[in-house]
Parts: structure tokens; C-alpha cells; sequence
């Protein structure tokens, strides 16, 4: 992955000057794009620096678009929202979580979702094993649990918690004997399999990746609750940012999956393909996140 990485930034790295004098020499500013760390829980900071400046890249050199090489990365929706606010980036990537705590307080449009296993939305499923002791919702009383954490789960406690609160349920913080965090998906749920720990919250899309290479899995555990299927993340634009060129950056981004290149970043980003899609798509998971801050502690 490294490898091929760097033959990328190789490649590309000629091209850039190309775009930086196209912009400088028509005037148009350069498009600049920021992401959240919760994008990346499982990549190192300055790889996920790289991959970034080689994804604008890509685009930058199909559309022949002026791109900023060098994109922001940021650890809180506060400073997102400060650098929307401010006009430092043009676009921004998300998640879901951290779009719901800034949405009321800047104008934002033209929304994307990457796909994930051809699918633009998740679903979460609580698991157990079938001779353990959860069978439902109200058997985690005291029980150990695995969440697995990565961008496109963002929802899954979100989900779980209102789920446990209409069912007359504690919050699952209070509600489990002990709860552990894993950012590799077998960690989270193999524990489960070999009956160390007694349930954990994943994705539908991950469980069913690991059944097929593993019938067992399936065979041994259970799905005790799912969720409804749900945008975890974005990529959204400032209202305001209307450039001369925003249609053809927008129909790269729509066609980032038909070049090689543009596919190897995607991969970067656990993801296979990247389209705008309506904002009406958020408001079930936007409602969820509604609920879940109402909720008593």
C-alpha cells in the first residue's frame, strides 16, 4: 500500500506545479479541502496527509482544476466549523456525527457519500454468541462488550443507546460491565466467537465480508438487534464557494472510481466510489443523532 503510494505521489508530484501556474495565471483561487481525523482511526496522521494531497491531485489533474496540494486535518467539529467559517477550507469530509454538530451553524451544499461494498449506507448489528447468555437487548445488564470503531460507525452507539433507551433500557455506558473499543474489526468480534466476551457492535456489511470467509462466524453468532440503514459520512462543500470550475471538480469527484489511480485512493479510504447524492439523505441518521442528544443521562 506504501509502496504504491508513493509511486503516486512520484507521478503526480510533476503535475502539481502545472495546476499551482494554472491557477496562479487565471486568477482563480485554488480549491482547498480539509478532513476530520475521525476519518482515519486507523491510519497514522502523515500517511493519511499523503494519501490526501494525491487524492486532490488526481482530481485536480483529470479536470484540470487549481487544487491546493497540501490538505487540513482536523481533531474536533470546533475547528471544522472554524475553518468553514473562516473560508480556510472549500470542502470539507466528515462524519455524519460531527456534521449533525455544525450543520445549524454554517451554510453547507452539494453532499457525498462514498460507497463501501457498493453500498452508500451502513447498517449496525449487535452480536452474541448463540450458546451465550444476550439473547436480547435487556441480557447486556452487566455484560461485555467489543464496539468496533472506524468512520463508518460513528452512528452504531448512537443508534444502540436509543435503541436500549425505547426499550426501557440504561444508556450502554452505564448499562455494560465493561466496554472496550477496537479499530480492527476481527478484534472486535472474534472475542465474541471464542466466548471471552459477551457481545459486540459492528457492521452489517463487515460481519457478512467475515462470514463469507468464515461460515462459522455465521454459524456461531447471533444478530440480537439492527439498525436501519444510515449515511455515515460525508465530503460537503461551503454554500458560498462557487467557482468558475465547481461543476467539473464536482464531476471528478462523481468519477473518481473509473481511473486506476482515482480507485487507489478510494481504497485508501475503505472505500470503492464517491457520488453526491441529496441532502434528504441525512435526515434519518440526522433524526437518530436528534433523539440520542435528548436522551437523559
Amino acid at each position: 500500500m506504501i509502496v504504491r503510494l508513493l509511486a503516486l505521489l512520484f507521478c503526480l508530484y510533476f503535475s502539481a506545479p502545472v495546476l499551482l501556474a494554472n491557477a496562479t495565471s487565471t486568477g482563480n483561487e485554488l480549491f482547498r479541502l480539509g478532513f476530520s481525523t475521525s476519518l482515519f482511526t486507523d491510519v497514522d496522521e502523515n500517511d493519511a496527509k499523503a494519501a490526501m494531497k494525491v487524492w486532490g491531485q488526481v482530481v485536480g489533474k483529470a479536470r484540470n482544476i487549481p487544487i491546493d496540494a497540501d490538505a487540513s486535518i482536523y481533531h474536533s467539529a470546533d475547528d471544522v466549523l472554524a475553518a468553514l467559517q473562516s473560508r480556510q477550507i472549500d470542502a470539507v469530509g466528515i462524519t455524519t456525527v460531527e456534521y449533525f454538530q455544525i450543520y445549524k451553524k454554517t451554510e453547507l451544499a452539494r453532499f457525498f457519500v462514498t460507497r463501501n461494498s457498493g453500498s452508500l449506507t451502513e447498517k449496525f448489528i449487535l452480536l452474541a454468541h448463540r450458546d451465550g447468555a444476550v439473547k436480547s437487548l435487556a441480557d447486556l445488564n452487566g455484560r461485555n462488550l467489543h464496539v468496533y470503531e472506524n468512520a463508518r460507525t460513528s452512528l452504531a452507539t448512537v443508534w444502540l443507546n436509543n435503541t436500549l433507551y425505547q426499550k426501557g433500557q440504561g444508556r450502554l455506558e452505564k448499562l455494560a460491565g465493561s466496554l472496550q473499543k477496537h479499530k480492527k474489526l476481527a478484534n472486535t468480534v472474534l472475542p465474541v466467537f471464542f466466548r471471552q466476551v459477551d457481545a459486540c457492535l459492528v457492521t452489517r456489511s463487515g460481519f457478512d465480508v467475515m462470514t463469507e470467509l468464515n461460515p462459522q462466524l455465521g454459524q456461531a453468532l447471533m444478530v440480537v438487534a439492527e439498525s436501519e440503514d444510515v449515511v455515515p459520512a460525508i465530503f460537503v462543500f461551503r454554500k458560498d464557494y462557487q467557482p468558475t470550475f465547481l461543476e467539473e471538480l464536482v464531476a471528478g469527484l462523481n468519477e473518481l472510481d473509473q481511473s486506476s489511480a482515482g480507485q487507489q485512493i478510494l481504497n485508501l479510504f475503505n472505500s470503492d466510489g464517491i457520488e453526491e447524492r441529496p441532502r434528504e439523505e441525512l435526515d434519518l441518521a440526522l433524526d437518530m443523532l436528534e433523539k440520542h442528544e435528548n436522551l437523559p443521562l
